[in-house]
């Protein structure tokens, strides 16, 4: 499988900087985000394309004031393009699934909630590009790919920040989600020949994601000693 220009599985790990709600601070800027991404060694960049009214009522009126602009998808995928980055994002819904074709984003990921909605994983999978689901390592452990011709499971432990983390021994043909505060989590999954992983990086201390999510030269850190763990394998 192919993501970008990258090929998934032929001996680098696939790193994704997943920009999150973080990003909604710097919309601004989004050349500079880009550029801050694709300078600390990621392979690609991730946001997140949900609508607040999706969520429980509880939760929809913290979503509304971080929804990413849809409209600005297609600036971001350019932008990501020219650093040499791939472009993808969460979807949550049929119209974030026609953004992102319509945009020439790279790959569409299922978040955790949403990879047993089976009517959106069905029309990820139809769309022909590559499809990332999440899944609760910690609840599925006896989880099996579903039949998916263009898909890869992650797991991940979805609590924000993940104190602990339970990583399952045999990480062949799987990524890792990691929600903790720091990257030894993605260490040990690599070290497990995990062939993605996905990180949570910050912009500034107040960002909304910010206590399960990397600064940019933290994250930098994090891509050498993959690379150092990956060589030592």
């Amino acid at each position: 499988m192919n993501i970008g220009n990258f090929e998934i599985g032929a001996g680098k790990t696939f790193i994704i900087a997943e920009c999150c709600s973080n990003i909604i601070p710097h919309l601004y800027n989004l050349g500079g985000i880009v550029s801050a991404v694709a300078s600390i060694g990621a392979n690609a960049l991730k946001v997140q394309l949900y609508k607040a009214d999706h969520f429980p009522e509880n939760e929809q009126a913290s979503k509304k004031r971080i929804e990413f602009p849809r409209d600005l998808f297609p600036q971001l995928v350019k932008l990501c393009h020219e650093k040499g980055l791939a472009c993808g994002a969460s979807v949550f819904d049929e119209e974030a699934v026609g953004v992102v074709i319509k945009s020439g984003g790279d790959f569409l990921k299922l978040a955790t909630r949403e990879w047993q909605h089976q009517s959106l994983y069905d029309l990820c999978d139809v769309t022909g590009l590559p499809v990332i689901y999440s899944y609760n390592c910690r609840e599925d452990l006896g989880h099996r790919y579903k039949a998916v011709r263009h898909g890869l499971a992650m797991a991940c432990v979805p609590e924000y920040p993940a104190g602990k983390f339970f990583i399952p021994s045999f990480m062949n043909d799987r990524g890792w989600s990691s929600h903790s505060d720091h990257w030894l989590d993605c260490l040990i999954a690599v070290s497990r020949r995990a062939i993605i992983v996905e990180k949570h990086i910050k912009f500034a201390a107040d960002n909304y994601e910010a206590g399960w999510s990397l600064y940019p030269d933290q994250f930098h850190q994090m891509v050498k000693d993959i690379r150092w763990v990956e060589e030592a394998r």
